[in-house]
Parts: structure tokens; C-alpha cells; sequence
């Protein structure tokens, strides 16, 4: 069974009351979770969500407008800071791991751990993320090109 926590639901711009888009999808058989967009400020909420960033085994970034994407960075960056080493893989439109590329060089930061980034826009098929947690992708219509994530629990 998969738990869902909205770690925020509004559009374009924070609230007093609402962050800007993500999602935990964490798996209730062990303490995996999966992240769909990380938004401004997602870091927090994952904090008072009380998840590990250590369990957490994919991001699933629907499309580059900054309200689901600008928070990613900085988790990525706190993730390393806090011991993380294994693997994550990143599903995201390319533009995405360009972004991490250019900041990470420009800002010198270093992660201890290694990405696997799966362009979302040629992924069509399941992904199998851990032996419990499959993702696929499926294309949406928006201002930009943007997908919809099926996780799939085993």
C-alpha cells in the first residue's frame, strides 16, 4: 500500500498556509519514498513530515516551471550534507539535469552520492526503482511539456 502526504498544493506562489507543489509517496512496507516536484521550501515540509531524505529513492519532476522544481537543489545539497551515499534517480525533463549541471558547477557543490537521471520526455516504459516501487511517466498538456507519474507498488 503507498501513504501520500501533500507537502504542498498551491500554484505559482506560496501561501501562508500552502507551499507550492510536492509530493511524498512513501512505500507502507518499508520506509522508501518516492518525491513528485519539490518546490520551493519542499525541504521543510519533508522535515515536518518527518521523512529521510536517507529512504527517499526517486524524484519525479513534472515539468521546469520554478513551483515545482526550485526547491530541488537545495535538498539535493542537504541530502549530501547529511550523509546521504546511495544512489537517487531523478525522472525530469532534461532541462533538469542541465539545471543541477550548471548550478552545481557554478556554486561548487558536490554530492556524495551518485544521480540517475531518466529523461521523462523518452521514458514511455516502467522503471523499476526498487524491488517494491515502479514508476511510468505519461505526457499531460500544459504551456510546456509536463507528465503525470504512476507509481506502481508490488
Amino acid at each position: 500500500m503507498l501513504h501520500f502526504t501533500f507537502l504542498g498544493t498551491s500554484s505559482g506562489v506560496p501561501t501562508l498556509t500552502r507551499n507550492v507543489s510536492g509530493l511524498a509517496i512513501r512505500n507502507s512496507k518499508n520506509k522508501d519514498w518516492i518525491l513528485v516536484d519539490a518546490g520551493e521550501g519542499t525541504q521543510h515540509r519533508i522535515q515536518q513530515a518527518k521523512l529521510s531524505l536517507q529512504n527517499l529513492v526517486a524524484i519525479c519532476i513534472t515539468h521546469v516551471h520554478g513551483d515545482h522544481c526550485y526547491g530541488l537543489i537545495g535538498l539535493l545539497a542537504s541530502a549530501g550534507m547529511n550523509a546521504r551515499t546511495a544512489p537517487l534517480t531523478i525522472i525530469a525533463p532534461k532541462e533538469i539535469q542541465q539545471w543541477i549541471e550548471v548550478t552545481a558547477q557554478l556554486t561548487d557543490l558536490h554530492l556524495p552520492y551518485p544521480l540517475n537521471f531518466t529523461d521523462v520526455k523518452e521514458s514511455t516504459q516502467i522503471q523499476q526503482i526498487t524491488d517494491q516501487l515502479s514508476i511510468q511517466s505519461h505526457r499531460l498538456s500544459h504551456r510546456v511539456p509536463s507528465f503525470a507519474f504512476s507509481i506502481i507498488a508490488q
